[in-house]
Formats: structure tokens, sequence, C-alpha cells
């Protein structure tokens, strides 16, 4: 039945019958002209949770193996994850051949159970989700940093 009714449309259609010309013409109104200056832009849709803040320290003339010191022991900490980034470049220094991610001795973004951080140093992380990471370390030159690091010492 549903093919008989289907065929007779088609065959409406084909023919160009008064009742295919109704159907294929929509009310005279139902489609305005566009206002003046365009169709209206939609407000920009905000994000349901927004991005945490991110800090990026750029230095493109400097190559990262001369960012800091390697340190060979939190290298290898840093391979048996038990000395990382919290949050795997959430803060990142930009070096000409490389970015790498930061973390800080006194805390910030640093997972470090076995407490080997020095609360004075800033912590360069290179492949720091591997376990072939590379540790630099490189002094915080934040007076409040400094005076934290003599309270712990």
């Amino acid at each position: 039945m549903h093919l008989e009714i289907g065929a007779a449309l088609i065959g409406a259609l084909a023919l160009g019958s008064p009742a295919a010309a109704q159907i294929s013409r929509p009310d005279p109104g139902h489609f305005g002209s566009l206002p003046p200056g365009g169709l209206p832009t939609l407000p920009q849709v905000l994000p349901r949770y927004p991005r945490l803040p991110q800090v990026v320290i750029r230095d493109p003339e400097t190559s990262w193996r001369d960012a800091g010191t390697v340190d060979p022991q939190l290298s290898a900490a840093c391979g048996r994850r038990r000395f990382r980034e919290r949050r795997g470049m959430r803060y990142r220094a930009v070096y000409r051949d490389a970015i790498l991610g930061i973390a800080f001795g006194h805390g910030l973004n640093l997972f470090d159970p076995d407490r080997l951080a020095d609360p004075t140093m800033i912590y360069l992380f290179r492949h720091g989700n591997a376990s072939g990471c590379i540790v630099l370390r490189l002094p915080n030159r934040d007076p409040r940093a400094l005076a934290l690091g003599n309270r712990v010492k």
C-alpha cells in the first residue's frame, strides 16, 4: 500500500500537476528578507569549565641544554615517577629546540613524595612522562623562594 502511494506521488510530481506545484512552493511569507547588515551573529559560547592558567616562558635563542644543570639523581627518580610534574606541561619553558615542563622546588606543580626537591630551585622536565626523563635544575631568583629556602634549612 505504501508503495502505491509513493508511486502516485512520484507520478504527480513528474507530470507537473497543480498539487505538486503547491507542495514545492512555501508560503510567500515563510522566509523573510535578510535584516539590514546581514545575518545576526551568535554570542560567543563560553566553555563549560574554564581552562587552567598556564605560564609560558620563552627563550627562543637558547638551547634547552644551556638552561640549567642536569641532575642525574632527580632524572632517575623522574624515570621511576617519584619526582615529576603534577600536571604535565601546565607551566612550560619554550627553548630553541625543545619545550620543557616546569615545576618549582617549593611544591608548585611538583610531585615529590621522597622530598628530593630544594625549595630554592626550579626544575625543568624534558620527556617528563617517560622513563628517559631528564631533569634540569636552575636557581629560583625570586626573593620569596629564597626566604622559604632559608626557613626550611
